[in-house]
């Protein structure tokens, strides 16, 4: 049976950025590895959809059709697919529906093509005494019990997961009618769910009872056809000698926009996210995946629970300066990122104060916290959101303003190293800055394989902590890629949309890192006269030093060790350079950090001109030696 030409495949999108992407990725794997037509293809439309998603779909040559929510709009959206779909049948054996969080790997070949199919639920959703109680009330004999497909717990038979469902055409009609009966029917009877939200079911309960209630035939299948990633649960019903053809990943997106699954060690589905991530990363450019990462931006900066900030006192200390009045200074946030010369900035900026100053340039003093002239305050305020510590340090800062002073200049790589650290009330607080001043925030971006390498350096030699994993540990950089803090430093799109999110969309200036951001940051702030400025050179430390720090880490030492040991491990590198090949990144570490960066590289290249290809990978490094957020 072809199952390509002979069948229709459906979904629905709401109209939602996240549902834009993740049908656009479904659409993507159905036409390269699945390989349906596109005319093959059915995107149905909930009435509150983008128009610009209509005109994408259409653009591709996939059929499209709008639909109105079902009932109150909540739940059964699934059910509107089958309404007055008649027209599209002709010559069509069958209709598969489909889940937008999902990947095709293979052609959708069915063991029982004649019969209406589905995967038994993975977990006892709902519980089974709640599913004896609804078949009871609704009068229909229920099937037998089988055990769900994570082994959780029994569950009625045609209690299915709706991820994947498949009605031939001559059985849609009869589907459709109880299908719908009997989700308006349980929507009619909430009192038969013992939790509110247990109700996010009727459609996948009102399917059992249709099942349960007829003639209807209907046959179970494999995980292989709907195969669920967002658990360490490998399902039973999964035939390792057969293909893996749809995974069902849920809410496993990284913030990359690839496939993260929870499930590890299945050696079929490891194959399937190497496969499938390479050739979205392959692909680079998604319409929506820009949309996706603005809409999660604008989710991080939803309040969190048990942070007490309100931006109430920094209101109160920017009226006190007279910053609420009209008198509106301009604000830059220098962000790093770490390794990125942010120390010769902060070196050179800090020695040459007062010509900064003669031009009204503010750099205000370092707290002395740390042995560098930066504003580390700001980092460790925001992580704690301590709004009192916080106004403490920007009141000292501001009294160093004069009458001449139109730009206050702050700087700490911290900002974008514990950008993800900072809760929410931390990033409402930044906003609330925006009351005041003219706020910038400027941010270094290097390119992504030496950036990863030097901050994989720059974290081996960190003294050790606890709450941050990657710091100071006998690490090999595949390791530290497994880890989400230290791979969010690549998500150089995410922080761009979450600052800008709270500042304003002109407010990021974003600024690609080629050597000296000493000259950058002097030109783009109109400084004349500049004195110059001593390049602080540090080459980075070779693969004898990493392995050296390697060895240094399998030890517990204090930070003030730490730092001894790496002098002398710098020493040594310095004494052995001539006889050591540099520390360079292996070939499936640099694949790994290319298919992290592709989707958002992209943006960033189209709206910031933001382009690798004329940056040398060899940069020096200016920077010292700099002990990040402790």
């Amino acid at each position: 049976m072809d199952t390509m030409r002979n069948n229709l495949i459906s979904m629905v999108v709401d109209g939602l950025p996240e549902h834009y992407y993740k049908a656009e990725l479904l659409l993507f794997t159905l036409d390269r590895l699945a390989q349906v037509p596109a005319a093959n293809i059915l995107v149905q439309c909930v009435d509150r959809v983008d128009p610009a998603f209509i005109r994408f779909v259409q653009d591709r040559g996939h059929r499209c059709r709008t639909i109105a929510p079902y009932l109150d709009g909540a739940y059964c959206n699934k059910l509107q697919q089958l309404e007055g779909l008649e027209p599209e049948l002709q010559g069509i054996a069958g209709l598969f529906l489909l889940d937008i969080d999902m990947v095709v790997l293979d052609r959708l070949e069915l063991p029982v093509p004649e019969t209406v199919c589905g995967k038994v639920v993975d977990a006892p959703n709902p519980p089974l005494p709640i599913l004896q109680r609804i078949f009871a009330a609704a009068g229909i004999p229920r099937p037998a019990d089988l055990p769900c497909d994570w082994g959780m717990g029994p569950t009625v038979a045609t209690n299915w997961n709706g991820g994947f469902l498949y009605v031939p055409t001559q059985w849609l009609n009869e589907v459709s009618t109880r299908w719908r009966h009997w989700g308006s029917w349980l929507f009619k009877h909430p009192e038969l769910f013992d939790d509110p939200g247990q109700r996010v079911h009727t459609d996948q309960v009102a399917l059992a009872l249709a099942l349960a209630a007829g003639s209807i035939p209907f046959a179970p299948l494999p995980a292989n056809l709907n195969f669920p990633t967002h658990t360490q649960q490998l399902p039973s019903t999964f035939d390792s000698h057969q293909p893996l053809r749809v995974l069902h990943y849920h809410a496993g997106l990284d913030a990359f926009g690839l496939l993260q699954p929870t499930l590890k060690g299945c050696a079929a589905l490891d194959t399937a996210i190497e496969q499938v991530n390479g050739l979205i990363a392959e692909q680079r450019i998604f319409r929506f995946f820009d949309g996706y990462k603005r809409d999660q931006a604008r989710k991080a900066r939803q309040p969190g629970a048990g942070v007490a900030t309100t931006g109430e006192q920094l209101q109160t200390l920017l009226q006190q300066v007279g910053l609420l009045n009209g008198q509106r200074r301009r604000l830059i946030l220098h962000t790093g990122t770490p390794k990125t010369g942010t120390s010769s900035l902060q070196y050179s900026f800090d020695q040459h104060r007062e010509v900064l100053r003669r031009q009204g340039i503010l750099y205000p003093r370092s707290d002395g916290s740390t042995k560098m002239p930066k504003h580390q305050w700001l980092a460790n305020c925001l992580v704690a959101a301590d709004e009192a510590q916080f106004c403490q340090h920007l009141r000292a800062g501001l009294a160093e303003m004069d009458a001449a002073t139109h730009t206050v200049f702050y700087s700490t790589e911290g900002l974008f190293n514990h950008w993800w650290d900072f809760p929410p009330a931390a990033k409402a607080l930044l906003a609330t800055l925006t009351q005041g001043f003219a706020v910038e925030i400027w941010v270094w971006f290097r390119e992504p394989e030496s950036f990863i390498s030097s901050c994989y350096r720059q974290f081996l030699s960190n003294p050790r902590l606890e709450r941050i994993a990657v710091y100071g540990r006998d690490l090999a950089v595949a390791d530290m890629l497994d880890d989400p803090w230290f791979v969010r430093h690549l998500d150089y799109l995410g922080f761009v949309r979450e600052a800008q999110s709270l500042m304003g969309e002109a407010a990021v200036q974003v600024i690609r890192y080629t050597g000296d951001t000493v000259a950058t940051a002097v030109k783009r702030l109109g400084v004349s006269d500049w004195p110059g400025h001593e390049t602080r050179q540090n080459p980075g430390i070779g693969a004898v030093g990493v392995d050296l720090m390697r060895r240094i880490n399998r030890h517990p030492l204090t930070a003030p060790d730490k730092e001894q040991a790496m002098r002398l491990i710098k020493e040594l590198d310095r004494l052995l350079s001539s006889h050591q090949t540099p520390f360079e990144l292996s070939e499936s570490d640099r694949r790994r950090v290319q298919r992290m960066t592709a989707l958002g590289g992209a943006v960033l290249a189209a709206e910031f001109g933001l382009n690798w290809s004329s940056v040398a990978s060899t940069m020096i490094f200016h920077s010292t030696v700099d002990f990040l957020l402790q």
